[in-house]
């Protein structure tokens, strides 16, 4: 009985029919559709934490941290895999703008901090077939950072260098231009520039000349870089 009243009501009432059953077979997949996107929004929050290798405990404290008690601390706890100390540097926000917008009356918190010994992001994440890397080997050594270790962690990703010293190339014997470019090969190196932004003579032409002069007469430097 109830079968033969809901056939005729159908044949009675087919577009209505027709048109609730396709709502409702819309409305199914739409709601399976948004279980799946809420799945798949929580799995990726997850491998997005495991990605950037985000810590477990942040903490931040003003003044010098004691590095040694932090060391000790770290060493005598199996269940710490990691640990870095980064020092930030906070700014006022009055004194930073976007374009032509401040951020006075922003309530977040903003500063610069250094680069991370640990992880270099856009080193590890960036396809070596189609980007290679320019490196300040003097700004490098001034971040407390060794190039050749850079060369050895990350072989053929310096096709150029960017040489400069504190004074004029070569003067100041804080950066070892013997060692990088004994590792040019390594690092992949192809061609690289020279900058002089701070010199000691009052003739500029003085420093680019001695500059040049002891780059050329380095016996580590190839012919091939100095045509």
């Amino acid at each position: 009985m109830n079968k033969r009243l809901i056939i005729n009501d159908f044949k009675s009432n087919k577009l209505i029919n027709i048109s609730t059953c396709l709502f409702m077979a819309v409305t199914a997949m739409l709601l399976g559709l948004s279980i799946y996107l809420f799945a798949s929004l929580v799995a990726s929050i997850d491998t997005l934490m495991n990605k950037a290798e985000t810590p477990h405990f942040l903490q931040m404290h003003t003044g010098d941290p004691e590095e040694e008690a932090i060391r000790e601390f770290a060493d005598a706890r199996g269940e710490v895999d990691k640990y870095q100390i980064s020092t930030f540097l906070n700014l006022q926000n009055s004194q930073i703008s976007i374009g032509d917008k401040s951020l006075e009356g922003n309530m977040q918190d903003n500063g610069l901090c250094t680069q991370s010994k640990m992880f270099d992001y856009l080193l590890e994440h960036t396809d070596p077939e189609l980007v290679f890397y320019q490196m300040d080997v003097y700004w490098t050594v001034i971040g407390k950072a060794s190039p050749v270790d850079y060369f050895e962690r990350y072989p053929g990703r310096f096709k150029m260098l960017h040489i400069k010293d504190e004074w004029e190339v070569g003067q100041s014997g804080m950066v070892g231009f013997d060692a990088i470019f004994k590792n040019a090969e390594k690092a992949g190196l192809e061609n690289f520039v020279v900058e002089i932004e701070r010199y000691k003579h009052d003739d500029i032409l003085v420093s680019f000349q001695e500059s040049a002069d002891y780059l050329l007469n380095a016996c580590f430097v190839k012919p091939s870089y100095v045509k």
